[in-house]
């Protein structure tokens, strides 16, 4: 009984680790314990707003792991404009906008993405993540598929991830 405890704390510290600031939340699938997208995880480090860059993705990490649904989150140096956030699956040539970002006070927003469907068929796939500062409001909508990168005067960072 005295080593579970153990093995549990580096289990559940591993987990974190390995999503790099990023928390998650749980498809359903009961693979391992769910973590809490309310946790005080340190973001990334990831490039400053600036006069070219308005837009920054602060999580996931670059290289992290994520679950099927996980939070993407950045900041904007303009709190009232409309941030798209694009996922490109690497093994095909879609860009899925995903659902409506919850911009928050001082320009920073975060928003539950999909990678990939439910099941395990896209574990272990590399996926792209971008956010650009939308040029007109409503011209993107949530699950609209795209042929590439949306046009923008203010993209993010492209970050990598590996769906677990």
């Amino acid at each position: 009984m005295m080593l579970q405890q153990p093995l549990s704390v580096i289990f559940v510290a591993g987990l974190l680790l390995s999503n790099c600031g990023t928390p998650t939340q749980s498809n359903g699938d009961q693979s391992g314990p769910p973590s809490s997208p309310s946790s005080s995880i340190k973001p990334c480090a990831a490039p400053s707003l600036d006069a070219n860059r308005k837009i920054v993705l602060t999580a996931p990490c670059d290289g992290a792991r994520v679950a099927q649904r996980a939070f993407v989150e950045g900041t904007a140096a303009d709190a009232n404009a409309e941030v798209i956030v694009i996922i490109h699956p690497m093994e095909t040539s879609d860009f899925w906008i995903q659902p409506q970002v919850t911009m928050r006070e001082g320009g920073k927003w975060r928003v539950l993405c999909y990678f990939g469907e439910p099941g395990q068929q896209h574990s272990g796939k590399p996926y792209e993540v971008m956010a650009i500062l939308s040029l007109s409001k409503g011209q993107y909508q949530e699950g609209q598929l795209l042929s590439g990168w949306p046009e923008s005067n203010s993209k993010s960072q492209v970050v990598e991830v590996v769906r677990e």
